[in-house]
C-alpha cells in the first residue's frame, strides 16, 4: 500500500503552484528585450519575441527541423554551420534536436537560432554570408515536399 496517496485537487494545486514558481523566476520579456538592445545576448534566457520586439523583423526567417551540436561553451551550433563530415570546434560530443526557429539579419550581421524558443545559438557573420544562409533556406522551402496531406 502506497502511504503518500495525494488528492487530484493537491496535485493540481502543487502543478499550479510550480508552474508559477517557474514563471517568476524567468526574466520578463522587458529585461530581455533590455538585454538584446545592449547586445548582451544571454543563451537559454532570451526569448524569439524579445529579439523581434528588439530589433524588429528580419531579412530572413526558418523553423525547421535542426539537429544542434552542444559546445563547451553553453551554445548550440546547427547542423547547417558545419562542413559536411566536421566536428563543430569544442564540440562536447551530444546534440540536440527540435524544431529550430532561425532569424538571419544581414543589416545587423547576426544570425540567431532558438530552440524550445530559448536562444541557444548567435554568431555574428558577414552581410553577404547572411544573405548566402538565407537564399539557401528559401531554395530549401520552395523544394521542400509536402509533410501532410490534409485529410478530405
Amino acid at each position: 500500500m502506497n502511504r503518500y496517496q495525494f488528492s487530484a485537487g493537491a496535485k493540481t494545486a502543487c502543478f499550479w503552484g510550480v508552474a508559477l514558481l517557474l514563471a517568476a523566476c524567468a526574466p520578463s520579456v522587458e529585461q530581455q528585450k533590455a538585454w538584446v538592445q545592449q547586445g548582451d545576448l544571454r543563451l537559454e534566457k532570451i526569448s524569439s519575441r524579445a529579439v523581434l520586439d528588439a530589433w524588429g523583423a528580419p531579412a530572413y526567417q526558418f523553423r525547421d527541423f535542426v539537429q544542434f551540436y552542444r559546445l563547451t561553451n553553453g551554445q548550440h551550433v546547427p547542423q547547417f554551420r558545419v562542413p559536411l563530415g566536421e566536428a563543430p570546434t569544442d564540440w562536447d560530443s551530444s546534440a540536440d534536436m527540435g524544431v529550430g526557429l532561425f532569424l538571419a539579419y544581414p543589416d545587423r550581421g547576426q544570425l540567431v537560432g532558438f530552440l524550445e524558443d530559448r536562444l541557444v545559438y548567435f554568431e555574428k557573420l558577414p552581410p553577404e554570408t547572411i544573405h548566402d544562409i538565407g537564399k539557401m533556406w528559401q531554395r530549401e522551402k520552395q523544394f521542400r515536399p509536402q509533410r501532410a496531406l490534409t485529410p478530405r
